[in-house]
């Protein structure tokens, strides 16, 4: 597992997923006009298939508050 972070976004890889891997991940933002954090619930059914975009987990955070 490991994490990436650019300018705009944040990326977290899992390779060779398995159902242990599912649970609760936090998420912790921050810049120089404040910091949220929110809770993300990854749950693996199966194989994984490659997605054909990222994401937008940031988007999912503020639904979620």
């Amino acid at each position: 597992m490991y994490s990436q972070v650019t300018e705009r976004h944040a990326f977290l890889t899992i390779k060779d997923a398995d159902k242990s891997d599912g649970g609760v991940y936090r998420l912790d933002l921050e810049n120089n006009l404040g910091s949220d954090s929110g809770n993300l619930t990854f749950t693996v059914n199966g194989k994984l298939q490659a997605v054909s975009k990222p994401i937008n987990f940031l988007a999912a955070i503020y639904h979620a508050l």
